[in-house]
């Protein structure tokens, strides 16, 4: 979603896309069919409906570029929410979900390794004022913040990850001299004066620095980020008697670590997308160094969802339908903006041959259809806040 922070726009010598990005459903919705089992072989049976209860969250932003906003005054932890005596009596009742705000499509059984947290990595404080501190972890991640904070009650206090410092030695969020990524984790502290500790829930950040900053004073005695992975199971190693090749390939490792969240992303900082060409390019090199056959797997089952049929239409820059194309696989996948019509002076990016041709070099149809489909079985309710 956009927000005051960085979201990934299309350059503006493009013209404008008549075909944007569209959520998934209108609300957030949940099904859930929970069986017990308890250890004196009872059973009971948990599922959603009105007596489930709901209440603002205390992460008020998120977006997929790592930014995100989390309150502690709002309401408290899950850990504390969770308490057999805790109160919920002033949280609202769930709402039985509407057909039009179920989203469409088939839930899918997980089949790739989980994204999982490999490394944490202590920040070194660099600089240290009142109201502004730097931090370094040593090494540009994929990972989750998690920082120790006290200060006032209700005080912002804003984290800026960066890869590198400017010639300053601040963090500077100028990435590769294409545009600036203000990618920024706020959190308001929930209590006057005492320690709380924080960690990203719904996103992650890129980099290595932090700028810290408050427009009063705060402090931090522990900051650290949580390196995360979906290729952490290693399959392959490599050393030699050159130092410099042994941090070559440790460099190219955790660049692989960090590109591998769920999907291959191009980079963890400008766009995040699933470009298709370094599944095929990048797979036989990686599976030297990590075990990557169910990630793949995964990613050609997204070929596979995004593969359009004839009856995907799009609309021409005038408004007119677009055939994408039977048996076309976009350039990305998953694809959240199909940016289908040519740029002009510049062609596709999204029918481009090297992109899409990974279902083909790397993946087999099974039927024409995606495998691991499971529809939500009958009579179980869909519910929303």
């Amino acid at each position: 979603m956009d927000g005051e922070y960085y979201s990934f726009h299309f350059p503006p010598f493009m013209p404008p896309n008549p075909n944007p990005y569209r959520p998934f459903g209108r609300s957030l919705v949940t099904a859930l069919r929970l069986e017990i089992t308890y250890e004196d072989g009872t059973q009971e049976l948990v599922e959603t409906d009105e007596s489930f209860r709901t209440a603002p969250h205390r992460v008020l932003y998120s977006n997929v570029y790592g930014s995100e906003k989390i309150d502690a005054g709002r309401i408290p932890a899950a850990a504390v929410c969770s308490l057999p005596d805790y109160d919920d009596s002033a949280w609202e009742a769930a709402c039985i979900a509407s057909p039009d705000e179920i989203p469409k499509g088939a839930l899918k059984e997980q089949t790739m390794p989980p994204v999982k947290v490999i490394r944490t990595y202590e920040g070194a404080l660099l600089q240290d004022t009142p109201k502004r501190k730097i931090f370094d972890l040593s090494q540009n991640i994929s990972g989750l913040l998690e920082a120790q904070i006290r200060g006032r009650k209700g005080c912002e206090v804003r984290f800026f990850p960066a890869e590198k410092l400017d010639e300053n030695g601040v963090p500077d969020q100028m990435a590769k001299g294409w545009m600036p990524i203000d990618s920024c984790i706020t959190f308001v502290i929930g209590e006057e004066n005492a320690w709380e500790t924080f960690t990203q829930t719904f996103t992650y950040f890129a980099g290595r620095y932090f700028l810290v900053e408050a427009d009063e004073p705060f402090e931090i005695r522990a900051l650290t980020g949580r390196a995360l992975t979906s290729a952490y199971e290693r399959a392959g190693s490599f050393t030699c008697d050159d130092e410099r090749f042994n941090r070559i390939y440790d460099m190219i490792e955790k660049t692989v670590e960090a590109n591998m969240v769920g999907v291959h992303t191009d980079c963890p900082t400008i766009e995040r997308f699933a470009w298709q060409e370094p599944n095929h390019l990048m797979a036989p090199s990686i599976f030297y160094m990590k075990n990557g056959k169910e990630l793949w797997r995964k990613f050609l089952s997204d070929c596979r969802d995004a593969q359009h049929g004839p009856e995907d239409v799009f609309y021409d820059f005038e408004g007119k339908p677009f055939p994408a194309g039977d048996g076309l696989v976009p350039s990305q996948a998953p694809c959240y903006i199909p940016n289908v019509l040519p740029v002009p002076g510049m062609g596709s990016f999204y029918d481009i041959i090297a992109w899409g041709s990974t279902i083909r070099i790397a993946a087999r149809r099974e039927n024409g259809e995606p495998v691991y489909d499971i529809e939500i079985p009958e009579g179980i309710r869909v519910i929303r806040s």
